[in-house]
């Protein structure tokens, strides 16, 4: 969003690409401090970054972190923040043939899409809407006409809150 923004508005600027390994914040005073510490740990978690970035399933892993579908062109924009140019293509056929990979399907046409998501999300969805499920099968629960005066009373509620009151 950040680099969207900076876009929009003529900067030059861009946000680095987060890495698949976090990092400790390392203010200035503890970086004076520990300095040799921190330049080794940067080092190791560039290294682990190189190798994760590499890795199909840790690949998915990251694109879905934050969104359920995504395109090859989500995957190809990654590749181009975190792989080096003469590996991309390995990867990205890596990533296009994993085993957890699921392509997505127009219903009503029965066609492809331009859309993936993985197997492990899927079963997340179908644990949520399992959920959902049951919740909406439930009794809902009802006041009685004399808790809602109560509740009422005395408040400062708009015509809407009072028609929902009123249900």
């Amino acid at each position: 969003m950040q680099n969207a923004y900076f876009e929009e508005k003529g900067y030059d600027l861009r946000v680095d690409p987060i890495g698949l390994v976090p990092q400790e914040h390392l203010g200035p005073v503890r970086m004076r401090h520990h300095l040799n510490e921190a330049v080794s740990r940067a080092q190791m978690l560039q290294k682990s970054n190189e190798v994760l970035s590499q890795d199909p399933a840790h690949i998915l892993e990251a694109l879905t972190r934050n969104q359920a579908v995504f395109s090859q062109k989500n995957v190809e924009t990654f590749l181009k923040k975190h792989v080096p140019l003469e590996k991309r293509e390995q990867v990205l056929e890596g990533v296009l043939n994993h085993a957890s990979l699921i392509p997505l399907y127009d219903k009503d046409i029965s066609q492809k899409t331009a859309y993936f998501t993985t197997q492990e999300v899927r079963a997340e969805e179908e644990k949520l809407l399992r959920f959902v499920d049951k919740i909406a099968k439930r009794p809902a629960p009802t006041l009685s006409p004399e808790a809602i005066a109560k509740g009422i009373e005395g408040r400062a509620l708009n015509k809407e809150q009072h028609k929902a009151g009123r249900l």
